[in-house]
Parts: structure tokens; sequence; C-alpha cells
């Protein structure tokens, strides 16, 4: 397994080209699956879950799985609410989500 992508604090429409860059990193980097740790996100908007969904859109032909890692009530919340949940496998501090 690759190391994970560790995802800190807040991403919003100013930084969602790093985060764009980090996933671009993650698939290049070898056939492995993708964990993207979620842990220390504090707040996701629109653009950066749009991002998320875009990656897992041009992942998935692959057949890698992208797992994210997430303990924050709200953003969880948020995947649920966007059914983004049933796109990824998401690991919270409870167990498997999705």
């Amino acid at each position: 397994m690759a190391h994970p992508i560790v995802l800190k604090g807040e991403f919003d429409i100013s930084n969602v080209d790093e985060l764009r860059r980090k996933l671009t990193k993650a698939e290049h980097a070898g056939n492995d699956d993708i964990v993207i740790d979620m842990r220390s996100v504090t707040y996701m908007d629109s653009s950066s879950l749009g991002t998320l969904a875009a990656f897992r859109k041009q992942i998935h032909p692959t057949g890698r799985r992208i797992t994210l890692l997430i303990e924050n009530p709200q953003l969880l919340r948020i995947f649920r609410i966007t059914s983004l949940d049933k796109s990824f496998e998401i690991v919270s501090d409870s167990g498997t989500t999705s």
C-alpha cells in the first residue's frame, strides 16, 4: 500500500489546486489503492468535494480503490448528504461507514 495522502486544515477554492496536485501525485505514484487521510481536515467546500469526485471518476477505470479516513462528524455528514459516501470507501473512528 502506498503512503497515504495526508490532508490538514481547510480545503476551499483558495487551495483546491494544492489538493489537485496531491491527488495527481498519488495517481502517478504507482498502482496501489489510494488512501486519503482526512482526519485533520476541518472544512471542505464544494470545489474540494468536486475535486475528490472528479478524481474518483478518473481513477475508477483503473480498478484502484480510494479510501478516505475521516473522523470529523461534520465532514462525514457532508459526504452523506451529497451521497459521496457511496462513491468512496470511508473509514471513521467508529469503523468503516461505507
